[in-house]
């Protein structure tokens, strides 16, 4: 069976179900089982997510598999679909619980319609304003050790009120990153951890986006304790991209390589502040061990003050 991909009729049939008329539907670049489409209305703008939650893997097994095999084909069938729901329930359930998730409109609940064989979850959320942040000034000038202050600074705070709901973002990157302004906003939760949640993950399995990912998101254990300090480790090194741009394009390799790294930013500015700033807020974010990052995000925040 092969996958069915999203086109235009799911989107009409989708809009007219909720009596949405539309002026203009802009489609983002697809995130693995995601489709993501602004709405563009009379009177507001809206994000429409539809994940594809099919079993491709099991029923291409059933089709070529005896009778023999059929029971436990059929439990992991409710696996696979189990395993494929939990992301949309986990997105759904951070916008509900965390004050800086774009919150549901238009349906209260995730909805469902089937093409055939084919499954798929959909939900409506508020338009984030602004633009990514590989689109804001960010990227778009040289930034200041200040300026960079005041985004790790905002970002503390997000993170911050994550941890208070004892949410864990753990995909924490430019795409997720909305700037408005001076406004710096985090979205897409679907891999957002609460200690509430059930299992997810499988023991080996690696988390997140590999270029930001915290060392520990490698190879996870199934029964491991998320904490903030995974959420940090990403920002130390957005921090760094900003600060020395030219990182953007090498290898993570270099980008977490914090001998390297240091070397670099030495080269920019090799300042008693810039070096301060390395070490008492980088090394704090982005340490490969765990434990030598920051203990607290009130620590941080409080250290981050003096350069902003």
């Amino acid at each position: 069976m092969e996958v069915r991909l999203i086109n235009g009729t799911d989107l009409e049939w989708i809009l007219n179900t909720h009596g949405i008329n539309c002026m203009k539907i802009k489609k983002f670049p697809k995130s693995g089982q995601k489709a993501v489409f602004e709405i563009a209305c009379e009177s507001e703008t809206m994000i429409l997510k539809i994940y594809n939650v099919t079993p491709y893997e099991t029923i291409n097994q059933i089709e070529y598999s005896s009778v023999a095999d059929m029971e436990e084909l059929m439990l992991q069938k409710n696996e696979e679909i189990r395993f494929l729901n939990t992301y949309i329930f986990r997105e759904v359930s951070a916008a509900k619980k965390c004050p800086i998730f774009p919150k549901l409109i238009i349906c209260d609940e995730i909805q469902e319609y089937k093409v055939e064989k084919h499954i798929y979850k959909y939900y409506f959320e508020e338009a984030v304003k602004g633009v990514p942040m590989n689109d804001s000034k960010y990227y778009s000038t040289t930034n200041s050790l200040s300026e960079i202050a005041f985004f790790v600074k905002e970002s503390l705070e997000l993170i911050k009120l994550m941890w208070n709901t004892t949410y864990v973002h753990r995909d924490i990157k430019p795409n997720n990153i909305i700037i408005e302004g001076n406004k710096v906003n985090f979205i897409d939760p679907g891999l957002a951890k609460s200690a509430e949640d059930e299992t997810l993950t499988r023991t080996g399995m690696a988390m997140g986006t590999p270029r930001y990912w915290a060392p520990e998101q490698k190879e996870i254990q199934s029964n491991y304790t998320w904490t903030f300090k995974t959420d940090l480790y990403p920002l130390g090194l957005i921090a760094i991209e900003l600060y020395l741009p030219e990182l953007r394009t090498m290898s993570d390799v270099y980008l977490k390589n914090m001998e390297f790294v240091y070397k670099k930013w030495c080269e920019r500015d090799n300042s008693p502040e810039s070096k301060l700033f390395f070490r008492d807020i980088i090394v704090k974010l982005s340490s490969e061990k765990i434990f030598r990052r920051a203990k607290s995000i009130e620590e941080l925040q409080n250290k981050i003050e003096k350069f902003v």
